[in-house]
């Protein structure tokens, strides 16, 4: 099971600030998917919106929702063993909502407050990674997280360490570093 978080689609979250109530920038599920009761099995499930992107964590790859066919993930709402049951019932992986454990989750842009698990090939390397949400919020934000975290690398560093390193090697060391800038900014 490849484990990954869902790339916020919109900047909404983190510019909004104070003008809206924290209970209304949690997770919604229409971010990037349409939840239902499967008429089929009578569980809840949520069909992921194609070009949904994801972040795995473990690889620094970012992944995509191919275009067809649409992809089910199975919800975990009172289900036991939901893998065992996703893959049985026929579903391309399960979503777990939990809290989130960031001092400041409207600073990122990458949701903690749910974790996707695909099976198999049901998401895929997006093509388009070389240019990727962290490699670019990190060149664009350069200066300001420098303020924070000194050995923080310049746009022109980032773009150097592109050209010889792979994407996803690069992704995994920027993501800490934004992770870290972020907690920062409580």
């Amino acid at each position: 099971m490849r484990w990954v978080r869902l790339y916020y689609p919109n900047r909404w979250r983190r510019n909004i600030g104070d003008l809206a109530d924290p209970a209304d920038k949690t997770f919604n599920w229409f971010l990037c998917s349409k939840r239902y009761k499967d008429p089929e099995t009578g569980l809840y499930v949520a069909e992921i919106a194609s070009g949904t992107k994801f972040y795995e964590e473990e690889s620094g790859h970012t992944f995509v929702v191919p275009l067809e066919p649409p992809i089910k993930v199975l919800i975990d709402e009172g289900v036991s063993d939901l893998e065992r049951v996703a893959k049985e019932k026929g579903y391309q992986g399960i979503a777990i909502l939990n809290a989130c454990n960031l001092s400041n989750p409207d600073a990122f842009f990458i949701c903690h407050d749910v974790k996707f698990g695909f099976f198999d090939d049901s998401i895929v390397i997006s093509k388009k990674e070389r240019f990727c949400d962290i490699i670019d919020y990190s060149k664009r934000h350069s200066k300001c997280i420098r303020q924070v975290i000194p050995d923080f690398p310049t746009a022109e560093e980032i773009d150097g360490a592109v050209k010889k390193n792979k994407c996803s090697v690069m992704c995994k060391v920027l993501h800490q570093y934004v992770l870290e800038y972020t907690e920062a900014q409580k």
